[in-house]
Order: C-alpha cells, then sequence, then structure tokens
C-alpha cells in the first residue's frame, strides 16, 4: 500500500478574495499573520496542560508561515501553553500558543515554533503567571 502525504500546499494568502475558500474562524486569524499562506498538513497536536496531563487530538492545520502554525482545535488552549505538532511525513515542531480565538466548540489557534530550551522556560514561567494572578 502506498504512503499518502499528509501534506498539501495550496492558495495565496487569507487576505485575498479566494473563491470557494472555507472563511472560518481560523481563516479570520490568519489575516492578523500577513505571511500566513493556507495550507492543508494534516497533524497530531499534543502536549501537557497546566497540572501535568497529556492532551492530543488530531488537526489540520490551515495556514501557517515559516514560524506560526494556524488550526483549530477542540482543546481548551490558551496563549503561553506550549504544544508539539508532528506527523507522519516528517513534520515537527514544538511551539508556545500566541493566539486563541473561540468558535463554538472549536478554536481557532495560532502557535509560535519555539526550542525546545524556549518551551521548557515557558512551562516553568506559566504556572508561576498563573499563582500570580490568584495572589492579586
Amino acid at each position: 500500500m502506498a504512503h499518502q502525504s499528509n501534506t498539501s500546499w495550496i492558495g495565496s494568502h487569507p487576505s485575498a478574495s479566494t473563491s470557494g475558500a472555507k472563511r472560518n474562524s481560523v481563516w479570520a486569524l490568519a489575516r492578523s499573520f500577513p505571511h500566513a499562506l493556507p495550507m492543508c498538513v494534516v497533524a497530531r497536536l499534543s502536549g501537557t496542560d497546566a497540572h501535568g496531563r497529556a492532551f492530543s487530538e488530531r488537526t489540520i492545520i490551515e495556514y501557517g508561515t515559516a514560524a506560526v502554525w494556524l488550526f483549530s482545535s477542540a482543546l481548551p488552549l490558551e496563549p503561553g501553553d506550549c504544544v508539539r505538532l508532528a506527523n507522519e511525513d516528517g513534520f515537527d515542531v514544538t511551539g508556545c500558543v500566541v493566539a486563541v480565538q473561540n468558535d463554538h466548540e472549536r478554536a481557532a489557534v495560532a502557535v509560535r515554533t519555539v526550542t525546545p530550551a524556549e518551551a521548557a522556560a515557558a512551562r516553568v514561567q506559566k504556572p508561576m503567571a498563573r499563582a500570580a494572578l490568584w495572589k492579586s
């Protein structure tokens, strides 16, 4: 059985008028990233929450730049959360959530690629920031 790729590239920038383009919350969020291009990359989104519980879901990256990936998710992600996006074709990035736009059951999410050291620092800093909010 032949391996079918999980990656395909399509279209132009989301601000361009494209006939038949699916205009959803991811499309709207992508307009905030001027270099984002439409794409279709099937990936596994995974990570751990602030309590150390693992989460994972299949998603489709709909827009991206060299450093930012945009997709929809049913997970309760927040800015600062660190996640991994990977697939069988070798796509594998670690990043931190930089924007979330809620839309009914799913949210549009933007993840900026970070180095492993930056991801570790963000995981340490985020729980401390949440604790500071409770004290104030």
